[in-house]
């Protein structure tokens, strides 16, 4: 049971009063010691050096160590439901910003309490006047201390949770808004920027973007998706990817590295897990290049989702570049593929393979054994084939052969 202040024979609780305010006059110094044993014995809080880890513990210190003793100088009881002071609950936010846990933050409380123990001690020994009242002025404002740091410990534990939610969504949405403002082409402060995103913004970038391409991963939200960022940058030796939530359920992804070769293998990465698709864009640098790769990676998640089958592969912006070129209007699109392929546009199997054998033929240089060679059959076969093909066109390859292979390479692309 806490020992009552008001119930301290008059004279113990005269000299409580006048020893809490010795240790109160002297609180700067007092504080400064329980904030140097907090932060070198507990260093994922901060360091003793750190200017801003220092004046945030201090503030706690000051705010705790000043209204027990006020509390304890005025008979209120400790668990009176009084708030935690100011500077308490911003060290408090602060250490759950910095991914302290609930455990080292209420260990801080146990370690801040035993010197500052030490610190009142050392103010009663050299200043009590009766050492008769020793005892009685150790019992009383031992418990009032206890009963103090339960109950602030009590309301800490309390907010951990909604605390860290809050600033986790709070950091999201800011990541978010700040993201979008980038590649928005908004005019921001490249640092500042980094800062609110937790990313190194002067370096070189690829951005990707990730989207579920089978219900199965659709349904787990985006962690699959975000799984397989992570382990992309790990395969690479990057950082750890920043990750945006887009809508209907895609992630945009950046990987940055001081050099770019390292994120040059990018383009020969393994395939993803089944049911991930990935569109990337080309290494790019700065704020600008940040942008730039992005911009590629949505164009080439554009075109992918022209395509009848979800991409298996990473898709890189510069394997699809001229059929984001060609596919900026789809309507428009297929009535280039119906104007320049005519009647080889035909969606019957044997037309398909004439569309195939016409584009391998103009891809290996014009040349029907070459031709033959890739597509494993006979060059008499690929020359029948060709012979046909230019029958359902209507005109000589030769005549428009640019827009022709233009044609092929959408056609091919969007049959998947």
């Amino acid at each position: 049971m806490v020992r009552d202040l008001t119930r301290s024979h008059p004279r113990c609780k005269d000299e409580l009063d006048r020893l809490a305010k010795i240790l109160v006059s002297d609180l700067d110094r007092v504080s400064a010691a329980v904030v140097t044993r907090v932060l070198t014995e507990i260093p994922e809080l901060g360091s003793p050096d750190s200017e801003t880890s220092w004046e945030t513990t201090m503030a706690s210190g000051i705010g705790n160590i000043g209204a027990l003793m006020s509390m304890m100088t005025y008979g209120v009881p400790a668990n009176a439901g009084i708030e935690p002071p100011e500077g308490a609950l911003e060290f408090f936010r602060a250490m759950i910003g910095r991914g302290a846990d609930i455990t080292a933050i209420l260990r801080a409380y146990r370690i801040g309490h035993a010197e500052l123990w030490n610190q009142w001690m050392r103010v009663v020994s050299e200043g009590i006047e009766n050492l008769e009242d020793l005892p009685e002025i150790l019992t009383v404002s031992s418990a009032h201390m206890f009963s103090y740091m339960d109950s602030v410990c009590e309301r800490l534990v309390a907010e951990y949770e909604p605390e860290r939610r809050r600033q986790l969504t709070s950091a999201a949405a800011q990541r978010v808004a700040t993201a979008q403002a980038i590649v928005a082409g908004e005019d921001v402060d490249v640092d500042s920027a980094g800062a609110r995103l937790n990313y190194r913004l002067r370096r070189h970038h690829v951005a990707l973007v990730l989207w579920p391409a089978s219900r199965r991963v659709e349904a787990q939200g985006t962690e699959g998706l975000e799984r397989y960022a992570f382990a992309l940058a790990e395969e690479l030796g990057t950082e750890c990817p920043l990750l945006v939530p887009a809508s209907r359920g895609c992630v945009w992804a950046w990987l940055g590295a001081a050099d770019a070769r390292r994120l040059a293998p990018v383009i020969a990465a393994e395939p993803p897990p089944a049911g991930v698709a990935v569109a990337a864009g080309a290494v790019g640098h700065g704020l600008e290049g940040f942008r730039e790769s992005h911009r590629q990676a949505v164009e080439a998640r554009r075109v992918c989702g022209l395509r009848e089958r979800p991409p298996t592969d990473v898709v890189h912006y510069r394997s699809v570049s001229l059929l984001a070129a060609l596919c900026t209007d789809p309507a428009s699109a297929q009535r280039f593929l119906v104007s320049e392929l005519g009647e080889l546009n035909g969606p019957d199997e044997a037309t398909r393979r004439l569309r195939t054998t016409l584009g391998t033929f103009l891809e290996v240089g014009s040349s029907h054994a070459r031709a033959a060679r890739v597509l494993g059959i006979h060059q008499k076969t690929v020359a029948y084939r060709v012979h046909r093909a230019e029958d359902l066109l209507g005109y000589r390859i030769t005549d428009r052969r640019a827009p022709l292979e233009a044609a092929l390479l959408l056609s091919a692309f969007l049959e998947g």
